[in-house]
């Protein structure tokens, strides 16, 4: 006769202990995805919006030193877009033209060459940044400003519109920069110094 195993086990886990544990590492689980996936979102965002900044900054700040030294500029339009050409005289006398302009595809360009890389689509080809307007005016008269003083002074601006990684249409924010600059050469100029 054969003897037959009556070892039962009592020890474990049932199996709505089973389940219960499951949901928990999942909720566990779905919570840090969503929280990873909103820092990423949130990282990219800023990365996008730390390399605008930089980038704009330093177009301006290259315009601007340009404007501080020209002898003459004329602003135009090119593309929808502003177009500026800073004018100055070397040793002997020979005018030495640059010309700022925005091009969609490669960026700020002087002289037709870009200025710094320009990126501004992701690896998805969605658009991270555009720009709306930028240019350089004469600014308005403040009380008792001598007018050749004022003629001296340039205005410069970019307005930049910051996109959502996810929507490609949706604007994040709008950042704007700033410069005046006093161009000595031009004020002394108009003294006929």
């Amino acid at each position: 006769m054969m003897k037959l195993s009556r070892n039962i086990i009592t020890s474990g886990f049932a199996l709505v202990e089973v389940v219960f544990a499951m949901v928990i590492t999942g909720a566990v689980s779905l919570s840090m995805l969503y929280i990873f996936s909103e820092a990423n979102h949130y990282l990219i965002k800023e990365n996008t919006r730390a390399e605008v900044i930089n980038y704009c900054n330093e177009i301006l700040d290259e315009i601007v030193d340009s404007l501080r030294v020209c002898d003459d500029y004329q602003r135009g339009q090119y593309a929808g877009f502003q177009q500026l050409v800073i004018n100055t005289m070397d040793d002997e006398d020979n005018t030495i033209s640059t010309v700022y302009k925005f091009d969609q595809r490669y960026g700020f360009l002087r002289n037709s060459n870009p200025i710094k890389h320009y990126f501004n689509k992701d690896e998805q080809r969605q658009e991270q940044f555009k720009l709306v307007n930028w240019g350089c005016r004469v600014p308005s008269a403040d009380p008792g400003e001598d007018e050749k003083i004022r003629l001296a002074k340039n205005y410069c601006f970019m307005d930049v519109e910051v996109m959502d990684d996810v929507d490609d249409n949706k604007v994040v924010e709008t950042l704007s920069f700033k410069r005046e600059v006093f161009s000595s050469t031009l004020f002394i100029k108009s003294l006929g110094i």
